[in-house]
């Protein structure tokens, strides 16, 4: 597992309790010794610019990069660390033993930033193609909406861009181009692969009888 797994040196382990302050209780940083990365994010509008996410559905190199960002995996969490979360085991979806042979004592759990890619690209699509307001991919539009603004918010990012003048334009014009120091997402990508179940067995896992049923108002 190549993308550092396992806490070792000194300043390997302040950058990931710097994150355990600030981030949801996971087991990530557990087998996860996260890179912090001086990066210079790319604000410009023309797509002339060979970034990574600016593109349309019709660049099939970076469609596949959007779909494998955006892929979900079922990952293993114990009772302890959804507890940890602020849930409750007994109202959370296990993974039976039975099925999956690796205990009695996991739950299902999804990497959060994962959900967030499908949102962003949902949304992505949506204003490409048209889709967004039409029949039932309103609410999952608006889900998305919903979601990324929290986390937006959540993270309330505060640094700051700048302005710059142009010789043809009377008014300053912000400048997104910034710096930030920015986790390596491609960890998360090992880990996620490292260690989800056997997705053609959670693809046909079916709800076990006798377990805890949520109301679709909890959700």
């Amino acid at each position: 597992m190549a993308l550092g797994l396992r806490r070792g040196a000194a300043d390997s382990e302040t950058v990931n309790d710097a994150l355990r302050r600030l981030s949801t209780p996971s087991p990530v940083f557990d087998h996860v010794n996260f890179r912090l990365q001086s990066t210079s994010l790319n604000g410009s509008v023309l797509r002339t610019l060979n970034t990574p996410w600016n593109s349309g559905p019709e660049d099939q190199e970076k469609e596949a990069l959007w779909n494998d960002l955006q892929h979900i995996r079922a990952i293993p969490l114990t009772g302890e660390q959804v507890k940890n979360m602020g849930k409750d085991p007994a109202k959370c979806a296990k993974l039976e033993d039975s099925v999956f042979r690796k205990g009695n004592d996991l739950y299902i759990g999804g990497l959060d930033i994962f959900h967030q890619a499908h949102c962003l690209n949902r949304l992505r699509k949506a204003a490409l193609d048209g889709t967004a307001n039409v029949g039932s991919a309103r609410e999952h539009t608006l889900h998305c909406v919903d979601m990324l603004m929290q986390h937006l918010l959540c993270t309330a990012d505060t640094g700051f861009y700048t302005y710059n003048w142009y010789a043809d334009m009377k008014w300053p014009q912000p400048d997104f181009s910034v710096q930030r120091q920015c986790k390596d997402w491609r960890q998360l990508v090992e880990y996620r692969d490292a260690y989800a179940v056997d997705q053609g067995l959670f693809e046909a896992y079916e709800k076990p009888r006798g377990v805890y049923e949520n109301q679709r108002g909890d959700i």
